[in-house]
C-alpha cells in the first residue's frame, strides 16, 4: 500500500465500528485484538480496517487450526485468553506446544498466576512438547536437586518463572528500576514443568519450591 493510501485512510470520514465502542476509554481503545488511540471517532477508518483484518485472521486461524497464529491475533496481554478459548480444541501436543508459545511470549505471568497454575497442571500427556529437543535434553541432564533464582520487584517473590542462572535473575530484577531483589530457592527437577532457553535465560517453570534466601540489589545507576 502506498503512503497516500494510508493518509487517505487516516482522514476518511468513517465512524468507529460499533463493536469497538465499549472498549474505548477516552481516546484509548483497548480491545483484545487491537490497542489503538482514537482521537476522532468520526475518522476511525484505519482503526476499523485493523479490526476487520484481525477478525478475518481470527476466523481463518480457527478454521485452519493454526493455534500460534490464532493466539497472536490477540494483543499480548490477552493472548492467554486466546489460548483458553481454543485449549479444548487442541490435541495433547498442540495444547502443550501452544501453551509454551504463549508462556514465552508473556511478560507478566504473575498477573494471571491462578490460570497459569491450572493450565500447567493439566493432566494431558506430552507436556514435554512445550520444549524443543535441546531443551528437553538439558532438563533431563539437570541434577535432581536444583538451586533456582527469581528476580523481582514490589514484593512479587511468588511466581512460576525462575532461572538456573543467578545473573539472569539479577538482570530481570533491575529491568524496571524500583526496589529490586533476588529470591533463592531449592527445587526438585521432577517438579519442573518446562525448561526454556530460547532467549538464553535458562528459565524453569515451576511452582513447588522451598525459599532459602533473598537479597536486595543496589539501586540501578541512571
Amino acid at each position: 500500500m502506498s503512503d497516500s493510501y494510508y493518509v487517505e485512510l487516516r482522514n476518511r470520514i468513517e465512524p468507529l465500528d460499533p463493536e469497538l465502542e465499549e472498549y474505548l476509554d477516552g481516546s484509548e481503545l483497548r480491545h483484545r485484538w487491537i490497542f489503538d488511540t482514537v482521537s476522532d471517532r468520526s475518522r476511525a477508518a484505519q482503526t476499523n480496517q485493523i479490526y476487520r483484518s484481525k477478525r478475518e485472521q481470527w476466523y481463518e486461524a480457527l478454521e485452519q487450526r493454526d493455534w500460534h497464529k490464532f493466539v497472536t491475533v490477540y494483543e499480548r496481554p490477552h493472548r492467554l485468553e486466546g489460548f483458553y478459548y481454543i485449549a479444548g480444541e487442541c490435541t495433547h501436543k498442540e495444547y502443550w506446544d501452544t501453551l509454551g508459545f504463549v508462556w514465552m511470549d508473556s511478560e507478566n505471568t504473575w498477573q494471571n498466576i491462578e490460570t497459569w497454575h491450572e493450565l500447567w497442571n493439566c493432566e494431558r500427556p506430552s507436556k514435554s512438547s512445550t520444549m524443543n529437543k535441546q531443551e528437553r535434553k538439558v532438563l533431563a541432564s539437570l541434577p535432581r536437586e536444583l538451586s533456582i533464582y527469581r528476580g523481582f520487584t514490589e514484593g512479587r517473590v511468588e511466581g512460576m518463572s525462575w532461572t538456573l542462572d543467578r545473573d539472569v535473575a539479577v538482570r530481570f530484577a533491575q529491568r524496571f528500576g524500583g526496589v529490586a531483589a533476588v529470591a533463592v530457592a531449592r527445587a526438585k527437577r521432577d517438579d519442573v514443568h518446562a525448561f526454556f532457553d530460547g532467549r538464553r535465560e535458562r528459565e524453569v517453570v515451576i511452582e513447588k519450591y522451598v525459599l532459602v534466601d533473598q537479597f536486595d540489589l543496589p539501586a540501578r545507576e541512571e
